[in-house]
């Protein structure tokens, strides 16, 4: 089984719905209505990324004095 598969959808509409609300600052509705994808596409590739966000952050970091 492929990661696509296992996804749901297509990494190049992944990166496209992404693009549209991450950099360009378009709402859902506006990606929906105005780019054409299914409303059902666009909350799960918006809800994948936003679980998988942990992955993206930094770690804090901690230092000790001597």
């Amino acid at each position: 089984m492929t990661d696509e598969k296992d996804l749901g959808f297509k990494y190049e509409d992944a990166d496209k719905i992404l693009y549209l609300f991450l950099a360009l600052r378009k709402s859902k509705e506006e990606i929906i209505f105005q780019y054409g994808f299914s409303p059902e596409l666009v909350n799960k590739v918006l809800k994948r990324a936003r679980i998988t966000n942990y992955k993206r952050e930094k770690v804090p970091m901690c230092y000790f004095q001597k």
